[in-house]
């Protein structure tokens, strides 16, 4: 099923049912269940009862693991119900998200079964502390683990609210990212003969989702490198970008138009979801309401379309489904991105400052 049908009508989304088919497939090949432990933990989730020794051992029981729990495993708590008491106060109390890590730390002293427990209990919430994948992303790691460990949430948590639904709980994103990475990177799951294997069935049906998710990857990382200067003027850090590294250049620039036009829809009170189609509006709809309005000129709208028609393109290579271009030409597209997003930035600003309201 081709992704990009029509280059200015289709939105860039993650699809939930390639989601289900690879977790389906690799768990089944595996036999790890996680979903049990899962359900085993519904009732701590739910607080109906306390996280328990009981608890402890669902989540370290080898028959979910494929017959290994593959961590070390948790210091033995079977005459500390002290230590237990303490564990599942701080679970009640995970709203307050980094507290509650430092307390289970400072119980477990390991990082991995914190971010173990907290998983099981709250998938939605909280995923495995993985290296592999906090390389991927680029998170910001410092001395303080804690602090690493609440820097790849927030990562995760940004794919979680850019995928706009697809990707409903924060477990699943990391699981994604690992095991994808995994598949891209393994030479040996590739099809290559008949009959095809179940793992080389995985391999084709994730070619489409790794490329998906590559851009939003590749803007997560840039900008947990650039800090600050991302958030004080983010299309000069496009901009720098721009024939030295085309392709982040126009991820970001791409990314910053997209979150200009939300925004003028908020100061200009447009709807981006139509109730009548029960859909987001597309980019060009919401730009030909601003051009209605008198909010922004024909040649304005025009331009904006164009580039989003370029951005669309970039997302479209990444997923594999166009050819990488000549650089000339993906640093032309680049450009007019920036140029796009610079516009973008100057109409917003134009319309706070004519509109008076806030933000």
């Amino acid at each position: 099923m081709p992704i990009f049908e029509d280059p200015l009508k289709q939105k860039y989304k993650i699809d939930c049912d390639d989601l289900k088919k690879i977790f389906n497939e690799f768990n089944a090949i595996t036999g790890q269940n996680l979903k049990e432990i899962e359900r085993l933990l519904e009732q701590v989730r739910n607080g109906e009862k306390d996280f328990s020794h009981k608890h402890l051992g669902n989540i370290q029981d080898e028959k979910y693991w494929s017959g290994k729990f593959p961590f070390e495993p948790f210091p033995s708590l079977n005459e500390n119900e002290k230590k237990i008491s303490a564990i599942a106060k701080a679970i009640k109390n995970r709203n307050e998200r980094e507290a509650c890590i430092r307390t289970l730390y400072s119980i477990l002293g390991r990082i991995e079964h914190v971010s173990l427990i907290l998983r099981f209990v709250d998938p939605d919430d909280f995923a495995l502390f993985s290296p592999h994948s906090m390389i991927i992303l680029g998170t910001k790691r410092t001395r303080d683990i804690v602090n690493t460990y609440v820097n790849y949430l927030k990562d995760l948590e940004e794919i979680k609210e850019k995928s706009k639904g697809e990707f409903p709980r924060i477990a699943d994103i990391d699981h994604t990212i690992y095991l994808l990475s995994i598949l891209d990177g393994n030479p040996d799951l590739k099809p290559k003969t008949e009959p095809k294997t179940p793992l080389s069935k995985i391999y084709e049906m994730k070619n489409d989702l790794l490329g998906r998710i590559d851009s939003l990857i590749m803007k997560i990382k840039v900008i947990n490198l650039l800090g600050d200067s991302w958030e004080k003027d983010p299309t000069t850090v496009a901009r720098s970008f721009l024939g030295k590294n085309n392709s982040i250049a126009s991820v970001l620039a791409g990314d910053i138009l997209k979150e200009r036009i939300r925004q003028i829809c908020k100061y200009l009170d447009v709807k981006e979801y139509d109730e009548g189609k029960n859909r987001y509006k597309y980019f060009d709809e919401k730009v030909d309401e601003f051009e209605r309005e008198g909010h922004i000129t024909t040649e304005e709208a025009d331009n904006f379309k164009v580039a989003w028609g370029f951005r669309t393109d970039i997302i479209a290579i990444f997923a594999g489904n166009k050819f990488y271009p000549p650089e000339n030409e993906l640093e032309k597209m680049a450009s007019e991105l920036i140029k796009a997003a610079e516009k973008a930035s100057d109409k917003l600003k134009e319309i706070k400052d004519s509109s008076g309201k806030r933000q």
